[in-house]
């Protein structure tokens, strides 16, 4: 679902989207490797419960390539201030 409603977005801004799949450590490295070869202007990451665990990696690879924190969507809704 997060994917297909990306993909729409993408295409309502005439922009390219590519989709990179990374389930293991190696798999992240391997992930911001090609996302410089590709010289990739943004980053978007879907909900995942493997990458939550490892988001302090993927935002410390993200900021080392220039990528600029934006928005995090949270997966849960939020709970009102008592």
């Amino acid at each position: 679902m997060q994917m297909q409603e990306a993909e729409q977005s993408a295409q309502t801004l005439g922009t390219p989207i590519r989709f990179v799949n990374a389930n293991s450590e190696d798999g992240i490295d391997r992930a911001f490797d090609d996302f410089g070869q590709q010289r990739a202007d943004a980053l978007l990451i879907l909900s995942d419960s493997f990458l939550n665990g490892h988001a302090a990696r993927i935002a410390e690879l993200a900021l080392v390539m220039g990528f600029q924190p934006a928005l995090h969507i949270a997966s849960q809704p939020c709970r009102e201030a008592s």
